[in-house]
């Protein structure tokens, strides 16, 4: 099977990502497309706006590849699936996407779906009735490039529906440009097509228009910002998942506790040496602070450099559902621990000092706590 994250990387090599472009700039292009008609014109004019980001180069090489290499994928996915039995193999509820991100399903979900992993993209098929609809999107969009990734996708769904006769296909991918056309293709089953928030969203155009039966978010605000940003009103569905909200008292530790915790990410060793100077002032006023790193991201020799040992929090020790219990206020630039603490009526403390032009530009974003007038960090230190 077709590794689809690893090719996606692949390709995305070379493009701008999200901060690389103003909002003014996105919101300029994006105000160039009229509405969308339906399912398809939804994910042509999303692929034009992730195309936006892609090097006019880059862009006119991936329709001449696909442009061949679509007839052939064509041909041979739908003389392969003439040896893949098209019989109910055995009947699933719902079909969900991501095992290891289970945390993500909001009890809402749970309740409603008997959800099962192991199904998920278990197998390929390509009918004669699904050529016939790849070649409409082909005809709606005049895009090969487009087409070829529908394409792939509609052979995995094809096997997941003919197999096991879904009721429902979750996902995560209100990124993906084939969402919305997919959305039509489950429909046209009679099956449900569902999403569920899984990160942090900002005013980024790569998430425009796309449409699902329902669509699982956070909050209110995620709602304003998607239908900003062209998706369908009627599939939002407010739920916090189990990964956001965090019983306080049954996790709080008293050897874990410290009034301020600063949750770092990548970052640089003079934003590291900035942060610690901010947290200095905090401590001559006798308030006592822990800093937890990163697991993968933080430099441990920086902060080591200017860090007491006794002043890292162990990660391999302090589960952060333990960490952010165990303190008065959570403080950071933009990381979901941020947000979990932020459902878990935890006291946030964004950091405008080390990262004042990244807190500006986070706001100019619809950055979700931003809008929330959470605590600033130099307000702290005044």
């Amino acid at each position: 099977m077709i590794n689809i994250f690893k090719l996606t990387n692949f390709l995305a090599k070379g493009d701008k990502g999200m901060f690389d472009v103003t909002v003014d700039s996105q919101r300029a292009f994006f105000e160039t497309l009229k509405k969308p008609i339906d399912n398809f014109d939804r994910t042509k004019k999303q692929y034009l706006c992730q195309m936006f980001f892609v090097p006019l180069w880059k862009r006119i090489l991936f329709e001449i590849v696909s442009l061949i290499v679509l007839p052939f994928y064509w041909l041979i996915a739908l003389i392969r699936s003439l040896f893949v039995s098209k019989r109910l193999l055995y009947k699933v509820d719902c079909i969900s996407e991501y095992k290891s991100m289970e945390e993500v399903l909001p009890s809402e979900f749970r309740s409603k779906y008997q959800y099962s992993f192991q199904e998920w993209y278990s197998g390929k098929m390509f009918t004669f009735n699904d050529w016939i609809f790849c070649l409409k999107c082909l005809f709606r969009t005049f895009s090969p490039y487009l087409t070829l990734k529908v394409s792939v996708k509609i052979s995995l769904y094809s096997y997941m529906i003919h197999r096991y006769k879904p009721n429902a296909i979750q996902v995560c991918a209100e990124y993906s440009f084939t969402s919305s056309v997919l959305t039509e293709y489950c429909n046209s089953f009679g099956i449900k097509h569902i999403n569920v928030m899984h990160g942090e969203k900002l005013y980024y155009i790569r998430d425009t228009f796309f449409h699902f039966d329902e669509c699982y978010i956070w909050h209110e605000h995620y709602k304003q910002l998607f239908m900003e940003l062209g998706a369908e009103e009627s599939q939002f569905v407010i739920a916090v998942p189990p990964s956001l909200t965090i019983d306080c008292e049954k996790n709080y530790s008293k050897e874990s506790f410290a009034d301020y915790k600063y949750y770092l990410g990548e970052e640089t060793e003079e934003e590291i040496h900035s942060i610690v100077n901010s947290m200095q002032k905090l401590v001559n006023n006798g308030e006592t602070i822990k800093y937890r790193p990163h697991p993968r991201y933080t430099n441990m020799s920086v902060l080591k450099k200017y860090v007491s040992l006794e002043d890292i929090e162990d990660t391999k020790k302090v589960p952060i559902v333990e960490s952010i219990a165990s303190s008065n206020f959570v403080i950071g630039s933009f990381t979901t621990v941020l947000l979990q603490a932020y459902f878990s009526k935890k006291n946030v403390v964004l950091d405008d000092v080390t990262f004042k032009k990244r807190y500006v530009d986070l706001k100019s974003r619809h950055y979700f706590l931003a809008d929330k007038e959470c605590s600033l960090l130099s307000n702290f230190l005044k």
